[in-house]
Order: structure tokens, then C-alpha cells, then sequence
């Protein structure tokens, strides 16, 4: 039976951050995080989880994000059904990353790229535990049109296999091989957002590219301000806010209008009026 451990002891209400002029700066009520400390924190918990499972740490990070952070549903998935548990963590393959060149192959030897139709040598290719090969230049594509589409999204990029019915989720460490250093950092802070969304009173800037975090102890639904100075809802993390609407009924007028520009949107705008009272 996989026990508890310390990583378990990360999943805490926002209340046991430190509050120190180093950690969190207090400002109107609430707090901007410490994104240093809350990147530290995801260390911890991959690699508590890896040693407990027996998983690299790149296994460990998709599992964690494959179960939103919950460690302990985790644990208890892994001990019930490993293989399914692998399967939806998309880890079902457990060979060296990357995956060594086919026996008899050197670097030098020429590799037909079938997913781009192109020849390179060997030495200019890389491959998953899955066994799938693909030129450097195919992969550097792959994954930084993932990135640059959806950064969160992009935490679950499929194989570039997957239309042949791969379903391995890419290792970080190819993100970290094949893309440069700024699109890196954009995969690493969705990392840090994922964590800090799953954590009571942390709530990561959902504006694109930014790496800001809050700790929002109220509980309650409001406007805050990240480092950044970009403005969201605590509570459903909606960019700009939707004060004094509730979440409930920002997102009942988004469904009704469309979102700016919609047909719905013009018709409100030509027949009705601001409330005086809201002024």
C-alpha cells in the first residue's frame, strides 16, 4: 500500500505559505505569491511522487497534471490499477527517454522522417519511450505550436504519432531539448499556474505569458490584481472581472451575448441603457 509522504504535506490551505517581506507582499487584502516558492513547491511534490511510485520526474509531473495535483487520488489510483492509472497519465510506456537508436543503427546512418517526408542522419532525430522517431526540426514544430496555441493545453501534448494511435503524452524533456528558452519558460510557468489553480486561495493570472500568482485567503468572489497588474476574478479566474455580477451570472451573459461582437451583444447595446443605480 503506497503511503502518504511529505509531498502530501504541500496540499495545505494557502494559510501555511510563508507571509515574510521575502515570501508574500500583502497588499489590499490580499497577497501576490511568490512564484519562486510556488515553482519550489512543485519540485517537492514531483519528486516526492517519483521516489514513492518509482517514476522519473518527468512521469511524475504528467501524472501530477493528469490528476490536476491531487496526490493522494493519485496514490490510490496507482495502487488499484497501475496500468490504467499509466494509461491516463498517458506514461504507459516506461523505456529510456530517449530512446535508443534501432540495434545496428549509427548516428551517422540516414533516417526517413515520415511524418515530414525528409531524410536526415540519425544524429538529427530524437524519440519518446514510445519508440517514435522524428527529425529535431519536426519536433521543435510540434511542440512549439502546442505552446504557442494553448500554453495550458500544451501540458498535454500527444506524441506526434498520436494519429497512429499513440497516446503518450510528450516528456518535458523534450520541451526542454527542442524549444528555446523563451517558449521553455512559458510550458514551465503553465506548470506553476496548473499547481497553483489546484491549491485553496492561489490563483494563477490567466492573462497569456504572465507568471503571476495571488493568495486570496477570503474565499469569496472579487477582483484581484497579479504583480502584473492584470486584473481577474478570484474566484473563476475570468480576465478583467465581472464585478458586481456574480460568476454564476458573468458566465450566463457571456452564453447569452456570445462574447463581444455578437449579434445578441449589438441588439443589447441599441435597446437598452445603463441602471442609474450602477453608476
Amino acid at each position: 500500500m503506497v503511503g502518504a509522504s511529505a509531498a502530501d504535506a504541500v496540499a495545505v490551505p494557502a494559510s501555511t505559505l510563508p507571509t515574510t517581506a521575502s515570501g508574500l507582499k500583502r497588499m489590499e487584502s490580499y497577497e501576490r505569491a511568490d512564484v519562486a516558492d510556488v515553482a519550489s513547491r512543485v519540485e517537492t511534490v514531483v519528486a516526492e511522487l517519483a521516489e514513492t511510485l518509482g517514476l522519473t520526474p518527468d512521469e511524475a509531473m504528467l501524472a501530477c497534471l493528469a490528476y490536476t495535483w491531487q496526490v493522494d487520488k493519485l496514490k490510490e489510483a496507482w495502487v488499484d490499477d497501475e496500468a490504467k492509472t499509466r494509461a491516463r497519465c498517458g506514461i504507459t510506456c516506461t523505456g529510456p527517454d530517449p530512446a535508443p537508436l534501432p540495434a545496428g543503427v549509427s548516428a551517422t546512418d540516414e533516417f526517413d522522417d515520415p511524418i515530414a517526408f525528409t531524410t536526415v542522419s540519425y544524429a538529427l532525430t530524437d524519440a519518446m519511450p514510445c519508440g517514435h522517431r522524428a527529425s529535431k526540426e519536426n519536433w521543435q514544430g510540434h511542440l512549439t505550436a502546442a505552446i504557442t496555441a494553448d500554453e495550458n493545453g500544451a501540458l498535454a501534448t500527444k506524441c506526434l504519432y498520436s494519429g497512429d494511435g499513440c497516446e503518450e503524452v510528450v516528456r518535458p524533456r523534450l520541451f526542454k531539448t527542442h524549444l528555446p528558452p523563451h517558449l521553455y519558460a512559458r510550458y514551465v510557468a503553465a506548470q506553476t499556474r496548473s499547481f497553483a489553480s489546484s491549491r485553496p486561495g492561489l490563483r494563477a493570472c490567466p492573462a497569456p505569458g504572465c507568471t503571476g500568482i495571488v493568495l486570496d485567503r477570503s474565499g469569496g468572489t472579487r477582483t484581484v490584481n497579479c504583480p502584473a497588474a492584470h486584473a481577474f476574478c478570484s474566484k473563476c479566474s475570468m480576465l478583467g472581472g465581472h464585478a458586481p455580477a456574480t460568476c454564476d451570472e458573468s458566465a450566463r451573459w457571456q452564453k447569452l451575448t456570445g462574447g463581444e461582437g455578437g449579434d445578441n451583444t449589438r441588439w443589447l447595446l441599441a435597446n437598452t441603457k445603463p441602471c442609474p443605480r450602477c453608476k
